[in-house]
């Protein structure tokens, strides 16, 4: 019953419906309608957008590690400071990502898989999913964790540049075990720390809530 995953959106790129709910959680329904690319599976496509940007997430499902016309949804939802539920996920951070968020540098993100009922289904097997890197990240230093109680476990993350229902684009590409919040961070030089640092005729030193994406894209 797709009518308690949100708003209903249709995509101006693709044609393709996905859902908002007022908690800000986007998702789109697991069907074949909805995948593109090589069977079995393909890619389902999610464009997210909230704080004024917007990034595509993909899911790769070529593996089998979710069956597709099951009534499962794909979902992203990013957190800032405001939400009911930043709090309780921010407490789990290790104290070195807690000073990149402080330092807005990072950014604490939900991505997962639901079934009709709302509960959460982890991967039968590793999954690829993709995240579209916004104008103003550092491919070089990016960087992605589990969020995790007692130790944030690293996600490797390869970049490729891939077609999606927008255009063409770089990814970077993680490939999953199982879902939890996630914090992604843009390692910042010693150099460009340095330059962010306010001096005291500095009374303008401001950072976004959430990193752009290419931005260019159709919704």
């Amino acid at each position: 019953d797709t009518s308690k995953w949100g708003i209903p959106e249709v995509r101006v790129a693709d044609g393709k419906t996905q859902y908002v709910d007022s908690n800000g959680k986007t998702s789109i329904e697991l069907s074949s309608a909805n995948a593109v690319g090589d069977a079995p599976g393909g890619i389902v496509w999610l464009r997210e957008e909230s704080y004024d940007t917007s990034a595509w997430y993909g899911i790769d499902l070529s593996t089998g590690a979710f069956a597709l016309d099951k009534g499962l949804r794909f979902y992203v939802r990013w957190l800032n400071p405001d939400d009911a539920d930043y709090a309780e996920i921010y407490a789990q951070l290790d104290d070195a990502q807690k000073a990149r968020v402080e330092d807005d540098n990072g950014w604490i993100f939900l991505i997962g898989i639901e079934d009709p009922d709302g509960n959460k289904v982890q991967p039968a097997q590793p999954v690829s999913v993709y995240v579209q890197i916004g104008d103003d990240w550092d491919v070089a230093d990016l960087n992605a964790y589990y969020i995790a109680s007692g130790a944030d476990e690293n996600v490797p993350v390869d970049y490729l540049m891939i077609d999606y229902p927008a255009g063409t684009d770089i990814f970077g590409r993680m490939a999953l075990d199982h879902f939890s919040p996630y914090i992604i961070f843009d390692e910042l030089t010693y150099a460009e720390r340095a330059a962010l640092t306010p001096t005291p005729n500095d009374n303008n030193n401001q950072t976004a809530d959430k990193p752009n994406s290419s931005g260019t894209d159709s919704p």
